[in-house]
C-alpha cells in the first residue's frame, strides 16, 4: 500500500453491483471529490499519467485505454494479461499520451531490464 492510499469499506452487495456495471470507484470517487472542492473554491493539481496506451485484449479483442506497462485486466472478459511482453504479438495498439523511448523508459524503470 502506498502512502496516498485510502480505504473504504462499500459491502458485498455494492461492491457485487459495481463490478457487474464496470463502475471504477476509485475514479468515480476522485471525480466526486474534485467537485466537491471546486464547490469549496479549492484547487487540487491532478497529476497527469506520463503514458497512456490503447491495448487490446488477448482473450476476446476488446480494446481499452490503461496507464500501466505490466499487468491489466480487460473491462470487458475481466481477464488478465501482460501489457508489454518483449517477444511475439504486441498487445499495445497505439501510444495515445507519451512516446515510445518514454515507455522503454519507463519499462526499464519497474523491471530493472533495459529494452534496448
Amino acid at each position: 500500500m502506498g502512502k496516498s492510499d485510502i480505504h473504504v469499506w462499500l459491502g458485498k452487495e455494492l461492491k457485487e453491483a459495481c463490478k457487474k456495471l464496470n463502475i471504477n470507484i476509485s475514479r468515480e470517487f476522485r471525480l466526486w471529490l474534485a467537485q466537491r472542492l471546486k464547490e469549496n473554491n479549492i484547487e487540487v493539481k491532478v497529476p497527469e499519467p506520463e503514458i497512456v496506451l490503447l491495448v487490446g485484449c488477448i482473450h476476446c479483442g476488446h480494446q481499452f485505454e490503461t496507464t500501466s506497462i505490466s499487468q491489466v485486466r480487460c473491462p470487458n472478459c475481466q481477464k488478465t494479461f501482460r501489457v508489454y511482453v518483449r517477444g511475439g504479438t504486441s498487445r499495445i495498439k497505439k501510444i495515445i499520451r507519451g512516446d515510445i523511448q518514454k515507455l522503454y523508459a519507463l519499462y526499464a524503470k519497474k523491471f530493472k531490464k533495459s529494452l534496448i
